[in-house]
């Protein structure tokens, strides 16, 4: 009986092992996103500042592009 016990308490334990090893390999696959933001209102607030920041320099180059081309069409019209 005490070898039944000895063998189950080693099967027990590989299983566990291959378990665990499964889990991690498995957490290697799917890159698991950290958390980097106390709360949701943190979140917006942080996307928020991210997207205006973004539009700004999209209006930025647009404004550059927009005279330049403005410039090219004034020059075309004066011929």
């Amino acid at each position: 009986m005490e070898k039944l016990i000895q063998t189950s308490n080693i099967l027990y334990d590989k299983d566990i092992y291959d378990k665990n090893s499964e889990i991690n390999s498995i957490k290697k696959c799917y890159n698991i996103s950290k958390v980097f933001f106390n709360n949701y209102q943190e979140w917006i607030l942080t996307k928020n500042n991210l997207l205006n920041g973004i539009l700004n320099e999209i209006n930025i180059i647009i404004e550059k592009e927009y005279l330049f081309m403005n410039y090219h069409v004034r020059s075309l019209l004066k011929f």
